[in-house]
């Protein structure tokens, strides 16, 4: 039974005599018992004669017919000339003749007509034992195994045809609740908070340990990883590490849905097809949904290992996106001013529903967080801040708050698909002018006093004597003054006419769009003014009134003075 070896160059080497050839083999299985490979291990058990004349003739390895083989042909009794040098030689030979793994191991019957074992193994050891006394003299023992995932020939049952060479595989899951990320249920315009929920998160490992496998054209497994197909029949992905990328992108399938499973079909498919665990297994009901999708690859080239690690956000909202809310609110009182401070501050957090394609393809984000937490943001937080810190101020403050917030605050990450917001309102009363950041309207009223002649007395020890002459000075006057602070603004270019709608048109007092300042400060005005008042007889506006307009800082002050008569004295 010929036993021969053809290394990478084509040269063929028989060993001579012919050793004797065992094959056991071994299941490679899985914690469930799943089979992903077997390892046959062949051990060649043989003698080395140390025979003069040619080496190999009789000997081994047999290089009669292969003059380049790395014993020269031409080697004499003159070049070793002792049976240990020879068997020494042959030693070596049979060494180099297994130096290179991934050769096409045969063992053909005795009689030629079929190949018994055929496989491209790698070699696990070469021993050369002592036996006695007198070894290596005249007859040398030797010993090789070999490993070989797959096993060809007419000794083969075609039980072994895995696709992918590996030793172990494994699939994992870490589930995980959240802090500081919640789901805030409001209604409709957030005067109520119905409930709270929680968010989690599910990681998923999965990894493979490959062993090397080499190309043999025609046995199994000849499946080049998909890595590294070049798509034209081109046959890649032996080593280790690309055979257990293999297993993992193949048997396991990655992302939300599992097709590549032995059925053909999605396993898991309660309550959604979107995890490859269901929902039930983890407790949680069929409203959450899955978000954030990420994927981390670890390749260990050495250790021959492949893994991939997937993680997602588990919440409750739309199929499409949600967004976690952390919110904070704190109540403080000025004794100095009696006012009482409602600050309200909170980070948006953005999730969606987007998962990465078939393995590999970059995500295009399409769709991000900060896009998804963007939206949320702009239609349905910030119109609502005010009624937020309303509602979760509850009964612990005195007044009504003013809509306007004193300060704001907001901080966006785009990176992270955050937004950060702080607002600050209180109890001052509520504004006049619509539109107004702030205002401030003050009234000073001076009353006439009596009005007396004084006429020096020499001699008087108490003074000129004081004569009332039966009437008042001066007039009663009345100033107002309003200051606002609008949003500021600037004008569309630097034209006469641009410049016209910014100073004039824009101007708090002539603006009635969008909001209608005019009227309201037409309302201020008429309500201080003394006219029609009763017991007023008469009302003159003294001096002119003036204004002073900043409209780039938003700034407007007006101010007013009347002077008037009333049917009756204060003091007579």
């Amino acid at each position: 039974m010929p036993v021969t070896y053809t290394k990478k160059d084509d040269v063929t080497r028989q060993i001579v005599p012919t050793p004797m050839v065992s094959v056991s083999k071994e299941l490679d299985k899985l914690g469930d018992g799943t089979i992903v490979g077997a390892r046959y291990t062949i051990e060649l058990t043989g003698k080395l004669l140390a025979t003069k004349g040619f080496i190999g003739e009789p000997g081994s390895p047999d290089t009669r017919n292969n003059p380049s083989s790395s014993l020269s042909s031409n080697a004499t009794v003159a070049d070793i000339n002792t049976y240990q040098g020879a068997l020494v030689a042959k030693q070596k030979a049979l060494r180099e003749m297994f130096a290179e793994e991934g050769g096409k191991f045969v063992v053909t019957s005795w009689d030629g007509s079929s190949n018994e074992i055929t496989c491209y193994p790698r070699l696990v050891s070469i021993q050369f034992p002592s036996r006695d006394g007198v070894s290596w003299v005249n007859v040398c023992d030797y010993t090789i195994s070999l490993e070989a995932d797959y096993i060809d020939g007419a000794w083969n049952t075609n039980e072994d045809e895995f696709d992918w060479a590996i030793s172990s595989a494994a699939e994992t899951f870490d589930f995980n609740e959240q802090d500081g990320e919640f789901i805030f249920a409001w209604n409709a315009d957030r005067t109520s908070l119905d409930s709270i929920g929680k968010t989690f998160t599910l990681s998923r490992t999965v990894s493979a340990v490959g062993k090397k496998r080499f190309d043999d054209s025609t046995a199994k497994p000849d499946t080049p990883s998909p890595l590294l197909d070049d798509g034209a029949g081109g046959k890649g992905g032996g080593e280790a590490w690309q055979q257990a990328s293999g297993y993992v992108l193949t048997a396991y399938g990655l992302g939300y849905e599992r097709t590549n499973l032995a059925d053909g079909a999605d396993a898991f498919n309660y309550p959604t097809n979107d995890l490859p665990l269901p929902l039930a297994f983890l407790g949680l009901p069929d409203y959450y949904n899955v978000y954030n999708h990420k994927r981390n690859v670890s390749v260990d080239r050495a250790g021959g290992s492949y893994q991939i690690t997937e993680e997602w956000v588990l919440a409750s909202g739309t199929t499409t996106n949600s967004v976690s809310e952390d919110t904070n609110v704190s109540i403080s009182t000025n004794q100095d001013s009696g006012l009482t401070q409602v600050s309200i501050n909170g980070t948006l957090k953005g999730f969606n529903g987007n998962k990465y394609p078939t393995p590999f393809t970059v995500d295009p984000h399409s769709v991000s967080n900060y896009s998804v937490v963007t939206s949320h943001w702009e239609d349905t937080v910030r119109p609502k801040v005010y009624q937020m810190a309303k509602t979760l101020a509850g009964n612990d403050y005195y007044g009504i708050l003013h809509p306007k917030p004193m300060t704001t605050s907001v901080t966006k990450n785009p990176g992270q698909g955050t937004i950060g917001f702080d607002y600050a309102f209180d109890t001052r009363p509520a504004n006049c002018v619509p539109g107004a950041l702030m205002e401030a309207i003050t009234v000073n009223d001076s009353a006439p006093g009596q009005t007396i002649v004084e006429t020096p007395v020499i001699g008087r020890i108490l003074g000129p004597v004081m004569q009332n002459m039966g009437t008042q000075s001066p007039t009663w006057v009345r100033t107002l003054t309003i200051d606002i602070t609008m949003s500021g603004i600037a004008p569309a270019d630097c034209g006469a006419d641009a410049i016209g709608v910014w100073l004039v048109d824009m101007k708090p007092s002539n603006r009635t769009t969008p909001y209608n300042t005019k009227n309201a400060l037409e309302a201020i005005i008429k309500g201080a003014a003394p006219h029609g008042k009763p017991g007023v007889t008469k009302a003159y506006t003294v001096p002119s009134p003036a204004e002073t307009w900043d409209p780039k800082n938003g700034k407007y002050t007006y101010n007013i003075t009347w002077n008037y008569e009333i049917n009756q004295s204060k003091y007579y």
